[in-house]
Parts: structure tokens; sequence; C-alpha cells
């Protein structure tokens, strides 16, 4: 099986996260208030799984570690271009 090497786009990625790091509070309560209000199973497996100690983590690292990426990325990019 050959597997295709993927182009990754982390300045994406570091929006991304940047946003979600921003925002995540209103996320969660808008994830809760969803589970209170109409019982939403896919609302409560969100909830839980965002709303951990080790996701906030992991936001919080990705939130340091993805500029640095995408920097390093963009630089490659540019000295492989003639």
């Amino acid at each position: 099986m050959t597997s295709k090497v993927k182009h990754t786009r982390w300045l994406s990625q570091q929006e991304a996260v940047k946003n979600l790091l921003r925002n995540i509070t209103a996320v969660l309560d808008a994830l809760a208030e969803e589970v209170g209000n109409k019982k939403c199973p896919t609302a409560k497996g969100l909830y839980s799984f965002l709303a951990t100690y080790r996701f906030i983590a992991a936001l919080h690292l990705q939130a340091d570690v993805l500029p640095h990426l995408a920097l390093s990325s963009s630089k490659k990019r540019m000295s492989c271009s003639w």
C-alpha cells in the first residue's frame, strides 16, 4: 500500500486552535446549554471530551507550538521555490 505525503497547512491549524482557545468558554457554555435544554447526546459527548484538563492542556500546547511549525514550514517552502 502506498501512502501519499500530505501537505499540512500549519498556518490554518494555528488559526483554528487560536480561535478555539479564545472561544472555549463560549463553546462549552453552548454545549452545556444544548445538553440541559435538548438532552442532545452529541453535545454531551463533545462537552465531556472538550471540558477535560487533558484537552485544554493539549489545546494550549498546540497554541504554543503551531506558530513555530507554521514559521518553519513557510521558511522551508520559500527556500525550496526557485
